[in-house]
């Protein structure tokens, strides 16, 4: 569908003179991977032919790029007259996964399998490890993704091996959020900088091939506005600090009073759909507890 959609249901019309035998057993499959022309991607439904010349099903918000119906076995014929696919949201945005940086919750299992492995848009053969992230075994083993911006995510995809360590994803979590130590766990839409492959349990292997993160960069509209504080007697503490792009070097200190504060005025209205602070973390913490 030449991008990844929020799939709600697909209608299958099939012929009325003939052929039924031909939809009988077909599997729809939905997903956002090729691997075995994309029929080894994840299963909404087997069809069951009725007297109706349609036949609709559920998908339950499955997400993808491709539909694929497939009638397995030998010697099979498929024989249908349109596909209907209906979306609830288009899944906009690119992968955005190779600007990130990613991480290993410790030393890859070998060195052909470091944290970049997964983000390196070549998937590989299905059948080899050559292009994947690997964790050798430990607790609690996560695999780090930072896209250095906050972006509007509506998909993650992640591609496994086929050969051997399927299975080592298995209640694997996805979790997204905009620090390294705290994540939303909603799904649907969502806005963050860190994505977060963590397997959770002892002794745990963890191996992922190739993550996918579709989504659209959002804004700093605070970079167009106009910034004050409550008050500082320092000579270089000016407001316009917290809004320079800066997050190293340069901050601000408002004087010790009640209830200090920063105000920043974009100028006209927006929609926020996300605020990110940045702080000194070599002496300040305490102050921006609340």
């Amino acid at each position: 569908m030449q991008g990844p959609y929020d799939i709600f249901s697909i209608e299958v019309f099939r012929r009325r003179d003939c052929c039924d035998h031909s939809l009988n057993g077909a599997e729809i499959r939905i997903g956002n991977s090729l691997e075995n022309n994309g029929n080894n991607n994840p299963r909404c439904a087997v069809i069951t032919v009725t007297s109706d010349a349609t036949v609709t099903f559920n998908c339950n918000h499955m997400q993808g790029r491709y539909v694929n119906i497939i009638n397995p076995g030998v010697g099979k014929d498929l024989q249908m007259c349109e596909v209907k696919v209906y979306t609830t949201t288009q899944l906009t945005g690119a992968n955005v996964a190779p600007r990130g940086i990613a991480t290993l919750s410790s030393a890859p299992a070998s060195v052909e399998n470091s944290q970049d492995m997964a983000i390196d848009e070549h998937p590989g053969p299905t059948d080899a490890l050559e292009t994947c992230a690997s964790v050798a075994l430990q607790d609690n083993p996560w695999w780090q993704l930072d896209l250095r911006s906050i972006y509007r995510i509506t998909a993650v995809s992640i591609l496994s091996s086929g050969d051997c360590c399927s299975e080592q994803l298995n209640g694997a979590e996805v979790r997204i959020g905009l620090s390294k130590d705290k994540y939303n766990y909603q799904c649907g839409i969502m806005e963050g900088r860190f994505v977060h492959v963590y397997l959770p349990g002892l002794q745990k292997t963890l191996t992922v091939c190739e993550v996918e993160v579709y989504g659209t960069l959002l804004e700093n509209v605070a970079l167009r506005g106009l910034a004050f504080h409550s008050s500082s007697s320092l000579e270089n503490s000016v407001a316009s600090k917290v809004i320079d792009g800066n997050r190293s070097s340069t901050c601000i200190v408002a004087n010790e009073q009640p209830g200090p504060w920063v105000t920043v005025d974009l100028l006209v209205p927006y929609s926020v759909t996300a605020v990110q602070l940045a702080y000194s973390a070599d002496c300040c913490t305490v102050m921006m507890s609340v």
